[in-house]
């Protein structure tokens, strides 16, 4: 019984062709690649499907964020772009191309930061720290850099272990 088993077992192995060594270390090559290449021909047939206000939306926000002027930033942050929401606040809270208003630049981080931005959950918990645009409040201050650092903020996790003890956030 055991011999017509294993003969049978070898019967099956020898039907399995083996593994080639050539695509070893990239198994799904060929899934992948081909529906790559058919969607990358595809690609130039759906952007005429795209309207004109995504169009501008997507090369707004694929130029560098420092290139963009004071109106075409607000415009985008105002529709609600978390990163340009970030911007702003910078802009306003160092003065660069706007007067400095560190009030109006903890606004734009909190706005940034309620939509999920790590950073600026950071910047409103070191406004709140120390004061900066806003009366200091430092249970606000450790809220949202935990926040941040429960987002992955790796300056928020540095901030904690360097100003509170009871935090161990690794």
């Amino acid at each position: 019984m055991f011999r017509t088993r294993f003969r049978q077992y070898k019967r099956e192995q020898e039907k399995v062709p083996p593994k080639s060594p050539r695509f070893a270390h990239m198994p799904l090559c060929p899934k992948i690649l081909v529906p790559a290449l058919l969607l990358a021909a595809l690609v130039p047939a759906l952007a005429s499907c795209i309207t004109i206000s995504d169009a501008n939306d997507d090369a707004i926000l694929n130029r560098a964020v420092k290139d963009l002027d004071n109106e075409e930033l607000r415009e985008l942050a105002d529709r609600g772009n978390a990163e340009a929401m970030y911007a702003v606040a910078l802009r306003c809270y160092y003065g660069e191309g706007v007067s400095r208003n560190r009030a109006e630049a903890v606004k734009w981080f909190c706005k940034a930061a309620e939509r999920g931005h790590a950073e600026a959950m950071f910047r409103v918990g070191l406004c709140y720290a120390y004061g900066r645009g806003v009366r200091q409040d430092m249970d606000r201050a450790e809220y949202w850099i935990r926040k941040a650092a429960f987002y992955g903020n790796g300056d928020a996790k540095n901030w904690l272990r360097r100003n509170r003890r009871d935090y161990y956030y690794r």
